[in-house]
């Protein structure tokens, strides 16, 4: 049987859960709360469930490979909480390792010959 705790996307699950999950805490701990927090808040919970295993089994292979050191739990995790609570600063991390990877092929290419 297949153990979740094997894939991606179940560490990107938790981090999206995480993320979503704390927004809930000041929508509906705190005096203030509007229903239009706790809208947004439900929101952002529904966009990390779904997003965070999406982005996690997506992105962390190519992370992983790029930087050896890194567990893969660690790294899906970290991709599902950002894709879940910045999305802008996940597109710029993928941004950075795609350029980081041409930039590598590239300057191999020009070694070679």
């Amino acid at each position: 049987m297949i153990d979740p705790r094997d894939l991606p996307a179940f560490w990107g699950f938790c981090g999206g859960l995480i993320a979503g999950g704390l927004g809930m805490i000041p929508a509906y701990g705190s005096k203030g709360a509007t229903p239009e927090a706790r809208r947004r808040a439900w929101l952002s919970l529904a966009i990390g469930v779904f997003a965070g295993p999406v982005a996690a089994e997506a992105a962390t292979s190519s992370i992983v490979s790029l930087v050896k050191v890194l567990d893969f739990r660690a790294v899906a995790l970290a991709v599902g909480w950002m894709a879940a609570n910045d999305p802008r600063g996940f597109f710029n991390l993928v941004g950075r390792i795609i350029k980081a990877g041409l930039k590598a092929a590239v300057e191999s290419k020009e070694a070679s010959s």
